[in-house]
């Protein structure tokens, strides 16, 4: 499997497993807080700046708390940031990986919108005249999954990628485009 970049929304997942294990928050804005003064990796962003030297910048809570929020409606933890899994679960990227592959597709299923669905509207926005890159706006705007808002889906998609035997590649700029080889990487298009 390809390594995980530190900032992929399986590594963030990971990284909020991690923390609600030791926690005692009872909300996702307590536990967003808590990530929040952590200052993670997988959190963390270049700010924009003049010089050469780019700054580190943090996620704040509000950003943060979308994706435990995330993290809950995949059923990883609860309302209360229980944990629903163990952490054997997730013990490494791999494991985590498959396991988040495997409730993102759950997600999709119970939104109307699963993999076939989404691989198969993929090729139906290239086949256009004229052509329609599917990116994961022009996918949402396409399936119109239900309970399912645009910001859950783009990152359902993202998890996607990185499932080791998965349907979904990407360009560049998150274009997502069904895999066809059988030995192409995850995350990689093309032969």
């Amino acid at each position: 499997m390809v390594k995980l970049p530190d900032r992929s929304i399986p590594r963030k997942l990971l990284a909020i497993l991690k923390v609600a294990r030791r926690s005692t928050a009872k909300t996702v804005r307590d536990l967003s807080l808590e990530i929040a003064s952590k200052q993670l990796l997988e959190f963390s962003f270049f700010k924009p700046s003049r010089t050469s030297h780019p700054q580190l910048g943090y996620s704040k809570a509000p950003s943060i708390a979308q994706k435990v929020r995330f993290a809950v409606a995949l059923q990883l933890m609860d309302d209360a940031c229980r944990l629903r899994i163990t952490a054997r679960d997730v013990e490494t990227d791999v494991k985590g990986t498959v396991l988040f592959a495997e409730r993102t597709r759950d997600l999709l299923d119970a939104a109307g919108a699963d993999i076939a669905k989404v691989t198969a509207t993929a090729m139906k926005l290239l086949s256009k005249n004229p052509l329609v890159l599917p990116t994961s706006h022009a996918l949402y705007a396409e399936l119109k999954p239900a309970d399912l808002s645009y910001r859950n889906f783009q990152h359902c998609l993202s998890i996607l990628l990185f499932e080791p035997d998965g349907a979904l590649g990407a360009a560049a700029r998150r274009i997502y485009i069904p895999r066809t080889f059988v030995n192409q990487k995850p995350g990689e298009i093309g032969g």
